[in-house]
Protein backbone atom coordinates (compact mmCIF):
# COMPACT_ATOMS: atom_id res chain seq x y z
CA UNK A 1 0.00 0.00 0.00
CA UNK A 2 1.28 3.45 -0.94
CA UNK A 3 1.04 6.35 1.49
CA UNK A 4 0.56 10.00 0.50
CA UNK A 5 0.45 13.29 2.40
CA UNK A 6 -0.79 16.70 1.38
CA UNK A 7 -3.80 18.33 -0.21
CA UNK A 8 -5.39 16.72 -3.27
CA UNK A 9 -7.97 18.45 -5.45
CA UNK A 10 -11.04 16.43 -6.35
CA UNK A 11 -12.64 14.74 -7.97
CA UNK A 12 -10.01 12.24 -6.80
CA UNK A 13 -10.04 8.61 -7.97
CA UNK A 14 -8.27 5.95 -5.89
CA UNK A 15 -7.06 3.35 -8.37
CA UNK A 16 -4.34 1.78 -6.23
CA UNK A 17 -4.15 0.73 -2.57
CA UNK A 18 -3.60 4.03 -0.79
CA UNK A 19 -3.27 5.48 2.71
CA UNK A 20 -4.08 9.21 2.75
CA UNK A 21 -2.69 11.49 5.46
CA UNK A 22 -4.03 14.84 4.38
CA UNK A 23 -7.02 16.36 2.62
CA UNK A 24 -9.01 15.45 -0.48
CA UNK A 25 -11.22 18.29 -1.62
CA UNK A 26 -14.56 17.57 -3.26
CA UNK A 27 -15.52 14.03 -4.31
CA UNK A 28 -13.33 10.97 -3.77
CA UNK A 29 -14.03 7.58 -5.37
CA UNK A 30 -12.43 4.26 -4.42
CA UNK A 31 -12.37 2.13 -7.56
CA UNK A 32 -13.28 -1.56 -7.56
CA UNK A 33 -10.48 -3.82 -6.35
CA UNK A 34 -8.63 -1.13 -4.40
CA UNK A 35 -8.37 0.00 -0.77
CA UNK A 36 -8.34 3.44 0.84
CA UNK A 37 -7.19 3.99 4.42
CA UNK A 38 -8.14 7.55 5.33
CA UNK A 39 -6.28 9.21 8.19
CA UNK A 40 -7.13 12.71 6.99
CA UNK A 41 -10.21 14.39 5.57
CA UNK A 42 -12.45 14.29 2.52
CA UNK A 43 -14.31 17.60 2.19
CA UNK A 44 -17.01 16.15 -0.07
CA UNK A 45 -18.60 12.75 -0.62
CA UNK A 46 -16.74 9.44 -0.61
CA UNK A 47 -17.97 6.79 -3.07
CA UNK A 48 -16.87 3.18 -2.56
CA UNK A 49 -17.45 1.08 -5.66
CA UNK A 50 -18.45 -2.60 -5.63
CA UNK A 51 -15.42 -4.68 -4.69
CA UNK A 52 -13.54 -1.74 -3.14
CA UNK A 53 -12.64 -1.19 0.53
CA UNK A 54 -12.39 1.93 2.66
CA UNK A 55 -11.29 2.33 6.27
CA UNK A 56 -12.01 5.76 7.70
CA UNK A 57 -10.00 6.87 10.74
CA UNK A 58 -10.37 10.54 9.86
CA UNK A 59 -13.32 12.59 8.65
CA UNK A 60 -15.67 12.75 5.67
CA UNK A 61 -17.53 16.08 5.45
CA UNK A 62 -20.14 14.54 3.20
CA UNK A 63 -21.83 11.20 2.61
CA UNK A 64 -20.10 7.85 2.45
CA UNK A 65 -21.89 6.14 -0.44
CA UNK A 66 -21.28 2.40 -0.50
CA UNK A 67 -22.07 0.90 -3.90
CA UNK A 68 -21.25 -2.69 -2.88
CA UNK A 69 -17.88 -2.41 -1.23
CA UNK A 70 -16.68 -2.89 2.35
CA UNK A 71 -16.49 0.22 4.55
CA UNK A 72 -15.26 0.50 8.13
CA UNK A 73 -15.80 3.78 9.99
CA UNK A 74 -13.75 4.63 13.08
CA UNK A 75 -13.77 8.41 12.66
CA UNK A 76 -16.50 10.91 11.77
CA UNK A 77 -18.74 11.16 8.70
CA UNK A 78 -21.80 13.24 7.87
CA UNK A 79 -23.91 10.31 6.66
CA UNK A 80 -23.76 6.76 5.35
CA UNK A 81 -25.76 5.48 2.38
CA UNK A 82 -25.59 1.81 1.40
CA UNK A 83 -26.72 1.90 -2.23
CA UNK A 84 -26.40 -1.81 -2.98
CA UNK A 85 -27.65 -4.97 -1.27
CA UNK A 86 -24.04 -6.23 -1.32
CA UNK A 87 -22.71 -3.19 0.57
CA UNK A 88 -21.08 -3.91 3.93
CA UNK A 89 -20.66 -0.95 6.27
CA UNK A 90 -19.28 -1.39 9.79
CA UNK A 91 -19.55 1.56 12.18
CA UNK A 92 -17.33 1.30 15.25
CA UNK A 93 -18.92 2.07 18.62
CA UNK A 94 -16.88 5.27 19.07
CA UNK A 95 -17.34 6.46 15.48
CA UNK A 96 -19.57 9.45 14.84
CA UNK A 97 -22.20 9.56 12.09
CA UNK A 98 -24.04 12.87 12.10
CA UNK A 99 -27.12 11.63 10.20
CA UNK A 100 -29.00 8.35 10.55
CA UNK A 101 -27.41 5.66 8.30
CA UNK A 102 -29.59 4.64 5.34
CA UNK A 103 -29.54 1.19 3.82
CA UNK A 104 -30.12 0.10 0.24
CA UNK A 105 -31.05 3.45 -1.26
CA UNK A 106 -31.13 2.96 -5.01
Amino acid sequence: MDSVQGKFEGPFFIDRDLAVHGMITELATVRSGFTLVLHGMVTGDLVVEAGARATIHGMVNGSVMNDGGHVEIFGMVDSVVDRSPTAVTVIAPKARVRAQPRANVL
